[in-house]
């Protein structure tokens, strides 16, 4: 028996589920020639999606030639240090193959060119959208600047013959932010497109996800493994597709990984998965990183019934940021406490960033360091938080050698 569960790529069309409002919003954005950023966190699903939407857009009929057409650009289409005639040539010259017709070799000489291009486009009723795979490669591009995306912008607002989708880890006022790079240029320039956030897969997604992939041979998964399965990934995709992973090739080879509370399974996950949290953590703001150092530390302390008044008082001064965490699918609300939503990534904290001592060797004296990711937060405000963070800190290292362990039991209510 093949192992279903490819964790090393993106999910294939054919075995593609949930995102379904997502999908009919991205179709219906092309079908009207607007324009769309998809974002969201790493290994949440942004190139699933883009392969299921052309997928889908590739089996549409479209006898009279009024569906628009897709144009794929990712960072291997083009150099990385492309100018911006080298962009819109690509453009063109994929528009000329495609409707059969000589280019017009002026046409990205200057804007004027390319709106008249356009234009001329526009009265054909022929139509295309831009599908960009990761906005990184475009923002890093330094030829590419404020000019390039105002253009974009203005043939994006005047003309119906070109639409914009766009993937990226950023949101649009991220991605805004990188444009401007400090200036203020009046109108934001993403201010044409509209956005979707992907969430995690909800809990009959992952099981959804998991009977898709196992179909004949679901048995191999005991209604413990299919929770564990969700605990440790939080609904991510690449987590989810992971984790059922190491449990199809322990299954299949007769090994058991119920031993010892599935720590086999754990450390596995967690090796296999480091490039990945690594990746995660180091793209998120000083403040959240405090934030999910703090949760997780939460977390255990409840179980072992620690006194975390304190804590969940100075976790106050941080809503808009566990907010913005719960939007991005890090957090999750439990009877309307913050935890992390994977379990695996919680661990991976506790382990790398607290247990080896490489980043965070305790947390009250590196909150104290760092007052200035608090921003607004008064300096009371921040002793406080600090004591109180310390406090926990102090107690569960006092009687758990193993912290990441101890998440692990918390959750599972060992």
């Amino acid at each position: 028996m093949n192992n279903p569960f490819i964790f090393e790529r993106p999910i294939e069309p054919d075995k593609f589920i949930g995102r379904k409002r997502e999908l009919r919003r991205l179709l219906a954005t092309i079908d009207r020639s607007g324009s769309l950023v998809v974002t969201g966190q790493p290994r949440i699903g942004k190139t699933s999606l883009l392969e299921k939407m052309l997928d889908d857009i590739a089996l549409r009929s479209d006898d009279e030639g009024s569906l628009p057409i897709p144009i794929l650009m990712t960072s291997g289409h083009l150099a990385s240090d492309m100018s911006q005639s080298d962009f819109w040539n690509y453009v063109i010259n994929f528009i000329a193959e495609t409707l059969k017709e000589s280019l017009y070799e002026e046409a990205t000489g200057s804007w004027w060119k390319l709106d008249r291009y356009f234009r001329s486009l526009d009265a054909t009723g022929k139509r295309f959208v831009l599908v960009i795979d990761g906005a990184g490669w475009l923002l890093d591009n330094q030829k590419l600047g404020i000019p390039f995306w105002g253009g974009l912008r203005s043939l994006m607002a005047h003309h119906r013959a070109l639409g914009l989708i766009m993937f990226s880890r950023l949101r649009s006022s991220q991605i805004q932010e990188q444009i401007e790079k400090g200036q203020h240029m009046g109108s934001p320039m993403m201010n044409f497109a509209l956005e979707i956030a992907l969430a995690p897969f909800s809990y009959g997604e992952t099981m959804q996800l998991i009977q898709n992939y196992t179909g004949e041979n679901e048995n191999l998964f005991t209604p413990k493994d299919k929770r564990i399965v969700w605990q440790l990934s939080g609904g991510y995709p690449f987590l989810v597709q992971l984790a059922a992973s190491v449990i199809w090739e322990a299954r299949a080879n007769g090994q058991s990984i119920a031993k010892d509370s599935y720590r086999y399974l754990k450390d596995v996950m967690l090796e296999i998965a480091h490039p990945h949290f690594w990746d995660v953590w180091h793209h998120l703001s000083p403040t959240a990183q405090a934030i999910g150092l703090m949760v997780t530390l939460r977390e255990i302390a409840t179980h072992r019934r620690y006194n975390t008044l304190d804590l969940d008082e100075a976790l106050k001064t941080c809503e808009m940021d566990i907010r913005a965490l719960k939007r991005t699918g890090l957090l999750l609300l439990n009877n309307h406490a913050p935890v992390l939503s994977s379990l695996s990534f919680g661990m991976w904290i506790l382990r790398t960033q607290v247990g080896s001592g490489m980043e965070i060797p305790q947390p009250e004296e590196w909150l104290r360091q760092n007052q200035k990711i608090f921003g607004p937060a008064t300096r009371k405000q921040i002793d406080f938080l600090a004591r109180s963070v310390g406090k926990v800190y102090t107690e569960l290292r006092a009687s758990i050698i193993d912290l990441g362990e101890a998440l692990a039991r918390a959750r599972f209510g060992l």
